[in-house]
């Protein structure tokens, strides 16, 4: 009633959401990274932490999986993966962007004077919302070094009963999760859960009389 008397005839629709949603769409509604990009960027001696920083917190708050930093001639272009769609954030100036790759590379214990080979690492960032578990992969190209982020923080802490899966699939794959030997393999095109199902199964299978090993 009190909606109708203040929209006077109009149709009103009501629509439901759990309020995780609606927390992302505000922050994908707050000031854009570009117009952050332009505040940060307006002085020279700006604090690179402070951007990386920025970077991460807007990423976290949208749920984003990757964090791409692409060169180009003039700039650098960052675009999120959100919901397995890469999307442009904003444009970084060149001369910023060789101190930014070295605070990563930093983070990531990686050598800060390789520049003309792939490479690998990962670290944890502190923030408001927890802890962001981050992927780093250095690739040089011919107007730059390309770094991709993956962003794990959001697969801790979910258990196999919440994955989604059907009765069936979950009865097949505890039981070849809970064999001695074999191997299960998880395909699928980005944004399609892989990461999260692996990270889920690894956590329920971290125990005491485990030994678990990695190979990327």
């Amino acid at each position: 009633r009190a909606l109708g008397a203040l929209f006077s005839g109009k149709t009103i629709n009501l629509y439901y959401t759990p309020s995780e949603y609606l927390e992302t769409a505000f922050k994908l509604y707050e000031k854009p990274l570009a117009s952050r990009f332009d505040e940060l960027f307006s002085d020279s001696q700006a604090s690179i932490p402070s951007i990386v920083d920025t970077i991460f917190e807007h990423a976290a708050g949208a749920k984003v999986s990757d964090i791409h930093f692409e060169p180009r001639i003039k700039d650098v272009v960052v675009r999120f993966r959100i919901d397995g769609v890469l999307t442009e954030m904003g444009h970084i100036p060149k001369a910023f962007y060789e101190r930014i790759i070295n605070r990563i590379k930093g983070l990531a214990q990686l050598p800060i004077d390789e520049h003309f080979r792939a490479v690998d690492g990962s670290f944890r960032h502190e923030h408001a919302g927890g802890t962001l578990n981050l992927r780093v992969s250095i690739a040089p190209t011919v107007t730059g070094e390309k770094v991709v982020l993956r962003m794990l923080s959001a697969y801790f802490g979910f258990s196999i009963e919440n994955l989604g899966l059907t009765d069936e699939n979950f009865k097949v794959l505890t039981e070849a999760a809970g064999k001695p030997f074999g191997m299960i393999l998880v395909t699928g095109p980005t944004g399609s859960g892989k990461t999260t199902t692996l990270y889920t199964f690894l956590s329920t299978l971290n125990k005491p009389d485990v030994n678990i090993t990695t190979i990327e």
